[in-house]
């Protein structure tokens, strides 16, 4: 049965053995009714059926593949030995077909960055969770009918590897929970960046950048490990200086003025990207990191060493509400650490 086309497995499962069965695949949008025929909306399954082409019918328009009743009446009756239970009208209008995921996959279509929805089928409501929860945890953003992804080549990787099998999510590989509106005003609160060149070490897909940029910055460095994220990047006005905080060397930023950064906050990799920033930025260029609430409280030897660092210049770090993340699927305690230009001469003091 899987070797038949979708379109004759789905009007065995609906057990639409008439013209008249056929009606609630058509208020699905499955296909299309006509005076004495069935006009299937994909022309494989017309072709499968022995379809011919009737030019001019009544309610048919030109040229498209339709089935005469009783030819239409001989061939299904060869699968309905094959055919699921019925599925009843108001089962088909109110929740839709229940697929696999490998069914859904299926039934995208890639038109550029975009994995569009089928028009043709629709998804149960749980069955569409199932595959609407394994885009977004890809890092697709819903656009209505479609989901969409930085490039053409990165939404065909996304349904190959899902149609693999695979279970992708970038936010848990990649420690990436992008920076919300309530954490960039805070961040941004009282950071003058007017013709200045701005350092973002751990980019994402450029919310930073394009926040500095609309606040006067002349240009931005940044820096990404994941490469799919660097076209987003480009588009958001970053100028790419490497993957890898921890190649960047001091000649690569000894034009820099302002460091902003919101950097992964697993295994203390927040202290370590600030601690490594502190090693190849000038003096005099001021640091503002959204960083986690470990910072405060958690006893681990990286943390306390780093809050001594903090306490030696007369830092203390600015609590985020709880929630400021929300929106990025998370309820992580964050904070801010603002770190000044001329340290040693704080430090001296």
């Amino acid at each position: 049965m899987t070797n038949l086309p979708y379109e004759v497995q789905m009007m065995m499962k609906y057990n639409a053995t008439t013209v008249e069965d056929a009606i609630a695949m058509h208020r699905q949008g499955h296909v299309t009714i006509v005076d004495n025929g069935v006009s299937w909306s994909v022309h494989r399954l017309g072709v499968y059926l022995g379809v011919i082409t009737w030019e001019g019918h009544k309610g048919t328009p030109r040229n498209v593949p339709c089935v005469p009743r009783n030819k239409y009446q001989d061939n299904v009756n060869q699968y309905r030995l094959l055919s699921v239970e019925p599925v009843s009208e108001s089962q088909l209008r109110d929740e839709g077909i229940e697929l696999t995921m490998a069914q859904m996959l299926e039934q995208l279509v890639v038109d550029g960055p975009r994995l569009v929805l089928p028009t043709s089928v629709t998804f149960a409501p749980r069955s569409y969770q199932v595959l609407k929860k394994a885009l977004i945890k890809a890092n697709g953003k819903y656009q209505g009918s479609s989901f969409g992804f930085d490039s053409q080549a990165t939404a065909i990787d996304v349904l190959t590897r899902l149609m693999q099998g695979e279970d992708i999510n970038i936010k848990k590989t990649l420690q990436y929970y992008p920076t919300t509106d309530p954490a960039g005003d805070r961040l941004l609160d009282g950071v003058k960046l007017n013709g200045k060149v701005v350092f973002e070490p751990s980019a994402g897909e450029g919310y930073i950048v394009r926040r500095s940029l609309a606040a006067g910055a002349k240009d931005v460095l940044a820096v990404e490990l994941y490469e799919p994220f660097h076209e987003p990047l480009r588009r958001a006005g970053g100028r790419i200086i490497g993957r890898n905080i921890f190649d960047v060397t001091p000649d690569d930023v000894a034009n820099v003025d302002v460091v902003l950064m919101n950097p992964p906050f697993s295994g203390a990799q927040d202290v370590k990207h600030v601690e490594y920033v502190l090693s190849i930025v000038p003096e005099n260029v001021e640091i503002h990191a959204i960083m986690s609430g470990a910072v405060l409280v958690n006893s681990n030897r990286i943390y306390e060493g780093f809050r001594t660092l903090l306490d030696a210049f007369g830092i203390k770090p600015e609590d985020l509400p709880a929630g400021t993340f929300k929106d990025s699927g998370t309820q992580v305690k964050s904070c801010i650490v603002r770190i000044p230009s001329r340290r040693k001469a704080t430090l001296a003091a």
